[in-house]
């Protein structure tokens, strides 16, 4: 997949078919997109091309008050790798860009991109003061480009959304989540110093960052699989305050993995932590000692789940 980071990076070509949107989780609803697009392609012999924005609108309106997030830019290129779309641009969303109407953004795609064919969902919006929207593509494009529309994605009775993923997330079920998104929820970070507590406890942790704004499970101890470079490995993480060990009550979020039958240095490398179950809430225990016991319970488990 070829990546764009700039309008200007892109070489013209009408030989596309596109999709345009946040692409916030690019769960069940948005990868129906993206197979349509594919579809597209194939039955018109044009290339596929999705177009995201970095931050999000969502974000870019919302500075003093930040909205959580499903999936950052960077792992969203992970998912839209694997749906083996051919290229990708990314927008970078600036005040410039939020002052464009609808008709100006799309006269921007068609003289900068080129395309032929723009699938779309049903609710799907853009422009300033997002008064772009479907009936506009097809009243006033009809001419220019075919539009395909994307019906909504329903799981049993309910519409798949970001929204309903975000109020789904921060419960215990992380399978169900999970049954949303089409695939596995992860985060991608960077593993940086810790205090060692884990280490004392004689179970070593990668401490990783949690990438700004990114929405994180309840706290708890999940099983989960770490990917980096070519090592993939099972795991236990604990999401949380740490409470038994932490000097004061911190609402800030943590994320500490034990990586199983692995003690390497891994400090500045970054890790993709992929969450697949949850095993309990997050407990304050009375001193270390009941900790490391529970923590040797709670791998003996996990470890019995991957047999």
């Amino acid at each position: 997949m070829k990546i764009y980071h700039n309008i200007n990076e892109i070489r013209f070509n009408v030989n596309r078919v596109i999709t345009v949107g946040g692409f916030d989780g690019l769960h069940l609803g948005h990868q129906k997109l993206l197979d349509t697009l594919i579809t597209q392609a194939k039955i018109n012999s044009l290339n596929t091309l999705a177009i995201t924005f970095d931050p999000l609108p969502k974000t870019f309106f919302n500075k003093n008050c930040p909205t959580s997030i499903l999936t950052t830019t960077k792992e969203k290129i992970d998912i839209f790798t694997k749906k083996s779309i051919d290229e990708l641009l990314i927008i970078k969303f600036n005040e410039e860009i939020s002052k464009l109407s609808p008709y100006n953004f799309l006269e921007l795609l068609l003289d900068k991109v080129g395309f032929k064919i723009y699938v779309t969902g049903e609710n799907h919006t853009f422009g300033h003061n997002r008064e772009g929207n479907l009936e506009f593509l097809k009243e006033k494009y009809n001419n220019k480009f075919n539009v395909t529309k994307v019906s909504h994605h329903k799981k049993n009775t309910d519409i798949v959304s970001t929204t309903l993923i975000k109020k789904l997330i921060i419960t215990e079920n992380i399978e169900y989540v999970n049954d949303f998104l089409g695939y596995n929820y992860f985060l991608i970070g960077e593993v940086i110093a810790g205090n060692k507590i884990g280490r004392k406890l004689g179970f070593p942790t990668a401490n990783i960052n949690i990438p700004l704004n990114k929405i994180t499970p309840k706290n708890g101890v999940y099983l989960v699989q770490v990917e980096f470079g070519n090592t993939k490995k099972w795991g236990i993480a604990d999401i949380g305050t740490r409470p038994t060990i932490a000097d004061s009550i911190s609402e800030k979020q943590s994320l500490e993995v034990h990586i199983f039958d692995f003690c390497d240095d891994i400090y500045g490398t970054e890790v993709k932590t992929t969450l697949l179950k949850y095993i309990r809430a997050e407990h304050k225990f009375n001193n270390t000692n009941e900790l490391a016991a529970q923590i040797s319970k709670d791998i003996a488990l996990c470890r019995m789940m991957i047999r």
